[in-house]
């Protein structure tokens, strides 16, 4: 398991060969990297994603609790990552709202309020599984210019997750095929081992290429563990 993340569950807890984490991933793809990463590395995850699994549905927030009590039941420690979809939230839907079609603002509106809806989904996971273990962790991942962190729900989240991690993609050495890619993530969490890794960001001198296509969806975690040292790092004091 990555050392940092080894670091952040008491000793006691990870004595014994048997032990090992388990992944929670949230609204994600049916192959999605994280989880194939760890389960790469022996241990367990699950996905929760479409169209299997629908966040917006009570039966799925329902059936993700349960799973998680369980788990945490059995004094494994669990990882609960969310990344929920920010398209509705991007700076570019912001253009679209003045000028765009009126069918395009009407489907924006409606990919907002299921994005509130998702976003109040996760709220009640973390309400109902971090208070009853301390084996349970979790990340709410999301760009940091991301608008849907203005919205309501997201403080509610940070009650739950208070640690704010801030990386850029670009220390971690994502790139694309004309360079380094900027792409600032903003991780909360209530994992203080992920604290230090808020020392990877952008150093300012280097160019970066826009962020688009698969360098557009992936997690900084999948950046953090293809890499084996930042290629850029600068220490906040």
């Amino acid at each position: 398991m990555p050392p940092f993340l080894k670091r952040a569950i008491p000793t006691s807890v990870l004595s014994g060969p048997s032990v090992h984490w388990v992944l929670f991933e949230v609204c994600c793809s049916e192959e999605s990297l994280l989880s194939a990463w760890f389960e790469a590395q022996g241990h367990t995850a699950l996905r929760f994603g479409l169209p299997e699994h629908d966040l917006l549905e009570q039966a799925t927030v329902d059936n993700i609790v349960d799973l998680a009590l369980a788990v945490t039941q059995q004094h494994c420690p669990l990882m609960l990552w969310f990344s929920l979809p920010c398209s509705p939230w991007c700076s570019w839907q912001r253009v679209n709202l003045k000028v765009g079609s009126a069918n395009l603002r009407d489907r924006i509106y409606r990919d907002r309020e299921s994005g509130l809806q998702l976003m109040w989904a996760v709220v009640e996971i973390l309400h109902r599984v971090l208070p009853a273990s301390s084996h349970a962790f979790a990340v709410f991942e999301w760009p940091r210019w991301c608008e849907g962190w203005q919205q309501e729900p997201a403080a509610y989240i940070l009650e739950s997750l208070p640690l704010i991690v801030d990386v850029d993609g670009c220390a971690f050495g994502l790139s694309g095929d004309k360079g380094l890619v900027y792409k600032p993530w903003r991780w909360l969490t209530n994992c203080r081992s992920l604290e230090p890794l808020g020392q990877w960001v952008c150093t300012r001198d280097h160019s970066h290429q826009q962020c688009r296509g698969k360098v557009a969806s992936q997690s900084a975690f999948l950046s953090l563990i293809h890499i084996s040292e930042p290629t850029r790092l600068r220490r906040i004091s």
